[in-house]
């Protein structure tokens, strides 16, 4: 059941996102409320990142097929829930989130999957928890990289790349690839249960 509570649904600004419905994951201002019910977010959310996850790290990659129709799903659920504000805030989210992304995809240090699965992640939850993914993500990948580097013998060819570089386009140009999408649907993943079952 999809539920959308009148009562949260400007309890944050619309860059954050909104504070709705699936009772166990309510954090005031972020991605739950009181209100009770099975948000359609949260549910899409989780099931994205399950099937990223397991395409990324099965295949290394991550499917238009997946990410176009999620894109379009977050988006609706969000002008269904606050209206044109909310679905103007989730694109800001996604844009702002994957802009970054974007500049490192163009050195080659990602793919764009990767890109692509963080602009839906600014899309599918608030900025900050959406940040807080990708912070994550990418430190796991970064320790990731620096594993395969020292079983290589690279720590050290790496770390010094590392004063003008960015972590994981350091890994590439190295020769090391690592699922940067797993990392970050893992990361999610964790984030929001551990978001959930601690109310």
């Amino acid at each position: 059941m999809l539920t959308w509570g009148m009562e949260q649904r400007y309890s944050a600004p619309f860059w954050r996102g909104r504070a709705i419905g699936f009772a166990p994951f309510s954090i005031p201002g972020e991605f739950g409320s009181e209100a009770g019910g099975f948000d359609g977010l949260w549910l899409l959310t989780l099931g994205f990142l399950v099937i990223v996850a397991y395409t990324d790290w099965r295949y290394r990659r991550i499917y238009n097929g997946v990410l176009a129709p999620v894109l379009i799903l977050g988006l609706v659920l969000n002008l269904a829930d606050g209206g044109w504000l909310a679905g103007f805030g989730a694109l800001v989210r996604g844009f702002v989130l994957a802009l970054p992304f974007c500049v490192v995809y163009r050195w080659g240090g990602i793919g764009g999957g990767d890109v692509k699965l963080l602009a839906c992640l600014g899309v599918l939850v608030p900025l900050e928890v959406a940040l807080r993914i990708a912070v994550w993500g990418a430190i796991v990948s970064g320790i990731h990289v620096l594993i395969i580097a020292r079983q290589r013998g690279q720590v050290k060819q790496l770390l010094r790349r590392m004063a003008s570089c960015a972590l994981g386009m350091e890994g590439q140009v190295l020769g090391i690839s690592v699922p940067l999408g797993f990392w970050i649907s893992l990361c999610g993943i964790i984030i929001l249960s551990l978001q959930g079952v601690s109310r």
